[in-house]
């Protein structure tokens, strides 16, 4: 039996770019992103907690874009997509971290549009996420083994959407590179169109009560090796290319920052406000047949 929940992978999206040719629509997989519940005090009529439910990814993947469309299941048929208008909507319906340096961005989700529409979708609950806090209470520390779910390369499926799960350990977190960095390190294959993917702690650590399998973080990017080739035509030898190939260490932003960006797009758009009615298109077979460009 698979230790990664297959209810995980419903609550993992495709972003999308829609591409004109000639009187031809078509899309491409740039980046990963997944959505995520969260407590802001509200209450049912007879005391249960509402949820306020966000579409999180990359500030990278959305930033100078005028509108993403994201891809999800239908309930046993083709995947749909739904239009989100990113121009003149930051601060109202989304936004990015306040401190340029965390590349993180959300979005509030219409997650009651998208059940009457019958999409198959499902979102990592306050209960099954860790802030590093609780990762330290829980003994979560570098050498533990994590998932990876997304789309590297954008590689996204064709009428229905699929999720490629990967594996990784985490290679470095300690409070030097969570302070300087805002991050820590995994050692993973991370490619372009991971971006925005969530990851998550395996639940083989023992002190995780329960078996959890808790989404730690935002995957951001692989960290690059760079090495100079030089001419000894000339003396000293001078720098004449520059290769760049990936190291396999990939840097992830911690939940923590998700949850900052989440209560300032709150505490910006009020406590009425509401997620974007999305349009929704049906997915035709033969859209993802194309060159992906991945973030």
């Amino acid at each position: 039996m698979s230790l990664l929940p297959q209810g995980y992978l419903d609550a993992v999206v495709s972003l999308e770019m829609e591409i004109k040719e000639g009187a031809d629509t078509k899309y491409q997989t740039i980046g990963t992103g997944f959505i995520c519940g969260l407590h802001y005090g509200e209450k049912t009529e007879k005391g249960g907690d509402i949820l306020r439910v966000f579409t999180v990814t990359n500030r990278h993947v959305v930033a100078g874009k005028d509108v993403v469309w994201v891809r999800l299941n239908t309930k046993g048929g083709a995947a749909k997509r739904y239009r989100l208008q990113l121009k003149d909507e930051e601060g109202k319906t989304w936004l990015c971290h306040p401190d340029g340096k965390v590349d993180v961005a959300v979005v509030m989700t219409a997650a009651r549009m998208l059940t009457a529409e019958g999409i198959e979708f499902t979102y990592f609950p306050p209960e099954q996420i860790a802030m590093l806090g609780q990762m330290k209470d829980l003994g979560i520390a570098a050498g533990d083994d994590i998932f990876l779910l997304g789309f590297p390369m954008g590689m996204s499926g064709v009428e229905r959407k699929y999720v490629i799960a990967r594996g990784g350990i985490i290679a470095r977190i300690d409070d030097e590179i969570l302070k300087e960095a805002h991050g820590f390190r995994i050692d993973s294959a991370v490619f372009p169109g991971n971006s925005g993917g969530p990851v998550i702690v395996k639940p083989t650590n023992v002190s995780l009560k329960g078996g959890k399998a808790y989404v730690i973080g935002v995957v951001k990017s692989y960290i690059p090796y760079r090495e100079v080739a030089y001419s000894l035509a000339t003396n000293p030898p001078t720098p004449r290319v520059e290769f760049m190939e990936n190291s396999g260490l990939a840097f992830v932003v911690p939940m923590d920052f998700v949850k900052e960006t989440a209560d300032e797009l709150m505490k910006r758009a009020g406590p009425k406000a509401a997620p974007p009615e999305p349009k929704v298109v049906n997915v035709k077979e033969g859209d993802e047949k194309q060159e992906v460009k991945a973030e």
